[in-house]
Order: C-alpha cells, then structure tokens, then sequence
C-alpha cells in the first residue's frame, strides 16, 4: 500500500531508525522550505563511474519509505570515462529484473558528481504494482556522487494521482547492488546532511499515541455566518483538504427536528466515496446530535477507507455546522495510512447533490466567509 507512494520518490530508506523517528527528522527538517544550502550539502561530492545496477531507499515525506533498483548505464553515443551522459533505468526493488522498467530516462553528470533526474510523466500500472490503480508523479531526482560506490541526494515533484503529495524535501541514498543487500542496509539521507538533523526531535510531533483508545479531541472553534438549524435531510458531496491529503465522499443524512423538550435534534447518516456506485452499501454509519446553533460532531475512530490501491486509516473528528445551503467545518485527529498527518487546520465543506451524477463545478471546501 505505501509503496505506491514510495514509488513516486524514487529512492532509499531509513538506516536503523524506526518508522516515527522517520517521520520526526522530516517534521523538523521541513520546517522551513530547503534552502539551496541544503540542496548542495551532500558531503565532499566527486565525479565517479555510476555505472552498474544500484539498490535506492527513499523517505517521503511523512515517513514513508520505499525500495529501489536502479540501473545506470553510459548514454547512446557517450564515450566520456568515466560516463558523464547516463541512462538510469528504474524498477521496484520486489519487481522482477526480467520484466520492463518503470521508468527509464537520461541524465548528465556534472564535473563535481551532480546530476538531476527528471521522470515525467513518471506512470506505475497495475502491472507493476499488483493493484488495480494507477500512480501517476513528476519526479526529479536531485542527486551527488560520493563515490564510486555510493550516491544521494533530495527530490522534488509531486504525486497527482491516485492522491496528491508534495515530495519537495523528501531524502534518497544509493548503494551498489551485492548479494545479500536489503534497502534496510541503505542510508535514506546524504552523509552530514544538514537539513536531516540527527538530534532528538521535539516531542510535540502531533502523532497519535501508541497505544490505547482514540480519544475524541476538542471541537475545534470556528463561526459559520447564518448557522442554525437546518433540515440536511438528503445526499451531499463532501469535500475535505485533510492537511493536503484531498478526499471526496458521499454522506447521506438523516436529520430529526427532536421536540426541543425530552429529545433533541439529531441525525444518522452514512458515508461512502464519492466514486463508490450507487448500489454499494455504506462503508459506515453513524449518528449525532445537532444544537440549536447547527452544529454538529461526528467522530470517526478507527476509520479505515479503501481508496483504489491505498488504505487511508485514522481517528478524525468532523466538526460541523449547517447553514442556507449546506454544511462545513473543521477537522481535528489523526490520519496514521498512509502516512501520519496532523488534522488540525483541515477544513471542509459539503453542497446537495445527486449520486452517480459529476461532482459540483464548484464543491466546498471549506466554510464560506461571511462575505459571500
């Protein structure tokens, strides 16, 4: 499941470190936008023979890590020694070498060891995955020769499908292919790098606990102009921006008036894709009570959501309000699959709308001001 995102980076993993610490060192090293200090500080770089196959481990950001082959070879019609024009030629480190590679492409060495690898559209078919999705990214590869046994270096682009993730400051590390090498054995980062610091990192790194019951978190406070109490009786297309991690679904809504006396307003609903047919049954229900201003909680722990080839996994709080012509809010939690975000700060927003028919020209995302 992760690997589809890994993939997308291109690159090695993460030494003897644990998964959070991982997830740590990247919190603090992307803290402020890489510098092009930070880009050039790959230790005492030297112009090498890269040529030969190489295992790569790579961690996105949020920790993920993924494990790859690369082969590089001298350029057509390149006849510099050491080569300087280079073809790389990519596959998953589980993928036979037999079968094609994912990606192969060209690139120039520097006198100093530098080059950039640039695969775009960079395409991983069902194929090469064993899922039925398709990643799609544009990828550059940002790396250094250290020597003639080992490379490095940060990426930049973006995955855009089936979900969108930034990989600007994600790491890499390459070393030779031997019997008996494992990406675990690869280094994720540049010796020395600065911008991957090996101090302790802060505690406050807003991961769910280790272990024991979600706990619901605080409502988040927020204002909605006209909220109230409306009948939201009905389908609705809900868009969230989950701290970058976009998601459409289709919520369908049962709202009880209550006779303000001995039962209050309420609702039940249930929650699919946005993209699930119309004949699927619910991927979960749920219930809630509504106040007098609108609002509303509805507390998903251990919410698990197939999404093509990725399981999205979390404790997420909804925090809602209705007003005129629909209902939004603010998310609180934790996403822990596939890789660990804070929601505080999310938003979203939710319209009327008709299953199996296009999402709105226009979803909500967020609450509307109070100016519109």
């Amino acid at each position: 499941m992760t690997r589809l995102l890994c993939l997308m980076i291109l690159l090695t993993g993460c030494a003897a470190e644990t998964p959070k610490d991982d997830y740590r060192n990247y919190r603090q090293r992307t803290e402020t936008a890489r510098t092009d200090i930070c880009a050039q500080s790959t230790g005492s770089g030297q112009l090498s023979d890269l040529t030969g196959m190489w295992l790569i481990r790579a961690l996105l950001n949020g920790g993920i890590t993924l494990g790859l082959r690369i082969e590089i070879r001298a350029a057509e019609g390149e006849t510099a020694v050491p080569p300087k024009r280079i073809e790389a030629r990519f596959w998953l480190e589980e993928n036979p070498l037999d079968m094609e590679p994912v990606v192969t492409t060209v690139a120039d060495i520097g006198d100093d060891g530098r080059f950039v690898i640039i695969a775009d559209p960079l395409e991983l078919g069902p194929e090469t995955l064993g899922s039925p999705s398709t990643v799609a990214a544009r990828v550059e590869l940002h790396g250094q020769a250290i020597d003639a046994d080992g490379w490095c270096g940060i990426v930049f682009g973006n995955v855009v499908s089936p979900l969108n993730l930034n990989l600007e400051g994600s790491t890499f590390g390459a070393s030779r292919l031997t019997d008996g090498l494992n990406s675990d054995s690869v280094p994720y980062r540049c010796p020395g790098d600065p911008c991957v610091p090996d101090a302790s990192p802060p505690e406050d790194t807003g991961l769910v606990p280790d272990a024991g019951v979600s706990i619901q978190p605080n409502r988040p406070a927020f204002d909605v102009a006209s909220g109230q109490r409306h009948n939201i009786t009905g389908d609705w297309f809900l868009q969230a921006n989950l701290s970058g991690l976009p998601l459409n679904l289709w919520i369908s809504l049962n709202y009880r008036s209550g006779d303000e006396i001995t039962s209050p307003a309420s609702l039940d609903g249930s929650l699919r894709l946005a993209t699930d047919p119309i004949e699927q049954p619910a991927r979960l229900t749920f219930s809630a009570q509504v106040n007098e201003d609108g609002e509303f909680d509805l507390w998903l722990p251990n919410l698990e959501l197939d999404i093509g080839a990725l399981v999205v996994r979390g404790d997420i709080l909804l925090s809602a309000a209705s007003f005129d012509d629909g209902w939004c809010g603010l998310a609180a939690g934790n996403v822990t699959d596939p890789f660990e975000i804070d929601l505080t700060g999310s938003t979203f927003g939710a319209l009327r709308w008709m299953p199996g028919t296009e999402a709105p020209d226009e979803p909500l995302s967020a609450c509307p001001s109070d100016d519109q």
